[in-house]
């Protein structure tokens, strides 16, 4: 009895037919990233002495977590770096303690600034459980946390964006056109430091000069001047001449460390020089210990910065910017917006005319107090970048504030969009 060859058409054609919707790209729904930075939240010591970045901007924190758990327009929420800080404490105190000056490990350190600071966390969790994804990208003020302590003290809460194989860096690609990173990784001051056995010898240890600045900086503010011709002077002249200013502004004190392996006090002299046996070839760019050349490459960086540009980047911002713009319109990098912190200072730059064709870079400012940063104009930005298609993005810089009565007023500063032809 011959079989009808009907059901085997039919069947070969929804084969046929399934096989081709499944070669069709997925087309993807629109997707929109919320990215800050720089909140610098501090351990209850820092709170009750009065020296912490962060005293006065934690109810506004609260009030733009409120804000995003009440709008569905977004996904997720990337902190771009140095949400905790491990580094600000004054010269004389032991770096990992508690109020009592007790001696902490790390974790427990850790472990103190979340819980100082619970309103927050608690807080983050309500976004979370809202059905947002919350994402960590690592800064310099809180490079010495690791995965597992990051873990232990905030199970799944977050997921971390942290640079493979290297130390106290991050990043975050979540998009083939936007690429996340904090921007410490090509700061002379604040870059990773490894040396040939890590600082002074220690091994293991990753802290950079920016430690020993920022301890030396508390309770204190300074603009170093710019001179002309500055860029005339060698790399490691211009370091030395660097700390000379600093010396004379924030005075040259000892440093108590008790951290990242670091068991006594530093004098000064001992790491403020490129003579110091602290860092060891920091402000040459070769070195038989550990020139600028072999660290951008431990830190995967995709340029080397010229000396002068990255050690003045840490006084005057728009070399900060200079080099991000560099970044994103000179080396390989393929994504063509770029999201920075770092540098406390919010700035949103659109080229047309890069080698790459049209690129976007955007630093998010910060979330500290008024009086540490650049004034109000510098606190409580943030940056928005939405996928609308395949190929056009639109990306922003914005402001939370809040009116007299609470209520939540959001400010664009700048806006562009970006359409994906490369």
């Amino acid at each position: 009895m011959k079989k009808s060859l009907i059901p085997l058409i039919l069947l070969s054609f929804v084969a046929i037919s399934s096989c081709s919707n499944n070669d069709k790209p997925e087309k993807k729904e629109p997707k929109t990233y919320i990215i800050i930075s720089d909140i610098h939240l501090g351990d209850q010591r820092s709170i009750d002495d009065g020296y912490g970045w962060n005293l006065a901007r934690k109810d506004t924190m609260i009030a733009f977590l409120d804000y995003l758990i009440k709008d569905d327009t977004w996904d997720e929420l990337v902190i771009a770096g140095d949400m905790f800080d491990e580094w600000v404490a004054p010269v004389d105190y032991l770096t990992f303690a508690d109020e009592d000056g007790k001696l902490l490990t790390e974790r427990q350190f850790f472990q103190a600034i979340v819980e100082a600071n619970k309103e927050i966390f608690d807080k983050f969790r309500e976004v979370k459980n809202a059905g947002h994804k919350l994402v960590y990208v690592i800064g310099n003020h809180d490079m010495q946390v690791t995965a597992e302590d990051f873990e232990a003290v905030l199970p799944g809460l977050f997921d971390q964006a942290r640079t493979p194989g290297v130390e106290g860096m991050g990043e975050y690609q979540p998009e083939k056109e936007l690429f996340i990173e904090h921007g410490h990784r090509y700061d002379i001051f604040n870059a990773p430091y490894k040396g040939k056995d890590g600082v002074d010898n220690i091994s293991g240890s990753i802290l950079p000069p920016g430690f020993f600045i920022s301890k030396l900086n508390i309770g204190r503010s300074y603009n170093l001047p710019v001179t002309k011709g500055l860029d005339e002077f060698s790399s490691e002249s211009l370091y030395d001449l660097f700390w000379t200013g600093a010396s004379i502004i924030l005075g040259a004190d000892s440093v108590v460390t008790m951290t990242d392996g670091m068991t006594r006090t530093y004098a000064y002299n001992e790491f403020a020089y490129t003579t110091s046996p602290l860092f060891k070839d920091i402000a040459s760019y070769e070195g038989e210990n550990y020139g600028w050349n072999k660290r951008c490459a431990y830190n995967k960086a995709f340029y080397v910065p010229d000396i002068f540009t990255s050690m003045i980047a840490g006084a005057i911002y728009d070399f900060c910017d200079k080099m991000g713009l560099h970044v994103l319109s000179e080396t390989e990098m393929k994504p063509h917006i770029l999201v920075w912190g770092h540098s406390h200072s919010p700035k949103f730059i659109s080229l047309n005319d890069s080698e790459k064709g049209k690129v976007i870079y955007i630093n998010t400012g910060c979330w500290i107090d008024a009086k540490k940063a650049k004034g109000e104009v510098c606190t409580s930005t943030f940056a928005v970048v939405t996928r609308k298609s395949d190929n056009t993005y639109d990306a922003s810089l914005r402001r939370f504030d809040l009116e007299t009565d609470g209520t939540p007023r959001i400010t664009v500063l700048d806006s562009d969009e970006l359409k994906s032809d490369f």
